[in-house]
């Protein structure tokens, strides 16, 4: 919880099913310097690990700063921030920082036999086959756990002989709120929403691979997109595999050395939307895909206002708003509901107090 020019915020996360929690997030109400009064909110939702996720929180507001003082235009410099992170992810000097956000019992314990994760992943693979076959039969948790299993020991050879983001991104959603505008850089399935008197306003799409654009994108690139049906539930995979289309790191995806960042099978390059503010601005949510699996924009800006309005304090009001969103049975709702769950609420001063004259997209650095 915090406050910062004309707002109030807060943060919070739910690591839900998941073994681990992912997710990194940003709030910086005022970034300063020459960039006084801009605050920027980000939440980074990770998958293949939190490395990605991490690296992202730790390096992007110094980054967007930099080249902000660079280029004066702020529209420039938040795009380029987004390709920056994956610049920095395949230089060797940051790849013991990017391996040290590594969850733990993503690698096992440490130890001096050099190889020792793989080894000890690969001997528990062969003792999960030895017991099926002993049994008789795989039951289908048995398969999924092999399966996990396996995928991790493909993720940990990739990387001893490759980068440490080549199979570890993270979806990322960065709003900045200015004296006069509501900016918005998406690039994943990650979402930003503007409440204005009550409607919900978009601030990104979700860059999902089934949506033309992506689709013909990843396609010229030389990926492919199939469709996965898991009972009622059909989701669409990059190469079988990511089901998102735009992502910082995943490196495996950009290896197309001829083509430039913006074109790649999977890419970094965010959508950028930018919303004069208005008296009738309310508040932004920033969250990850686990809250808009369950919630459409809407029906979250209606949960979030009505309490608001009741009074409820915005520290509870988002703890009530990941309960509602987590799943009591993954396997009843598909798994949707039992994803990490970051979430930030930027409220406006000027909803009960003084309006804020808008104006027109005004994104130069004085």
């Amino acid at each position: 919880m915090g406050t910062g020019p004309g707002l109030v915020w807060g943060s919070t996360g739910m690591q839900g099913w998941r073994t681990s929690m992912e997710d990194a997030h940003i709030t910086l109400p005022d970034l300063g310097g020459p960039l006084a009064g801009i605050g920027m909110y980000a939440v980074f939702d990770g998958h293949g690990g939190k490395e990605v996720a991490e690296f992202c929180e730790q390096h992007m507001p110094a980054e967007f700063l930099h080249l902000a003082m660079q280029s004066r235009d702020i529209l420039t410099a938040l795009k380029g921030a987004f390709h920056r992170m994956d610049d920095m992810l395949r230089m060797p000097e940051y790849f013991d920082e990017i391996r040290s956000y590594r969850n733990s019992q993503d690698v096992g314990p440490a130890s001096s036999g050099g190889n020792q994760p793989s080894e000890d992943l690969q001997n528990s693979i062969k003792d999960d086959m030895a017991d099926a076959r002993a049994k008789g039969c795989i039951t289908k948790e048995d398969a999924e756990t092999i399966l996990m299993k396996m995928m991790l020991l493909r993720r940990m050879g990739a990387e001893e002989a490759t980068e440490p983001a080549f199979s570890v991104g993270c979806a990322a959603v960065c709003v900045l709120v200015t004296p006069n505008d509501i900016i918005c850089a998406n690039a994943g399935d990650s979402r930003a929403v503007l409440c204005r008197k009550g409607r919900a306003v978009a601030l990104s799409v979700d860059h999902k691979p089934n949506l033309d654009t992506e689709r013909y994108r990843i396609e010229a690139a030389g990926g492919t997109v199939a469709a996965m049906r898991r009972g009622q539930i059909t989701t669409y995979r990059v190469n079988g595999n990511l089901s998102l289309s735009r992502a910082i790191g995943d490196l495996q995806y950009k290896t197309r050395g001829h083509l430039p960042p913006e074109k790649q099978i999977v890419c970094a390059t965010p959508e950028i939307v930018c919303h004069p503010r208005h008296p009738e601005d309310e508040f932004v949510i920033v969250a990850c895909d686990g809250i808009w699996d369950v919630k459409s924009s809407q029906e979250a800006c209606n949960f979030v206002r009505r309490r608001l309005l009741r009074k409820v304090p915005l520290k509870h009001i988002m703890e009530q708003l990941l309960e509602a969103c987590c799943t009591s049975d993954p396997r009843k709702s598909m798994g949707l509901g039992a994803d990490n769950m970051t979430l930030i609420i930027v409220k406006f001063d000027q909803w009960q107090t003084d309006a804020v004259s808008g104006s027109s997209c005004a994104c130069t650095v004085s």
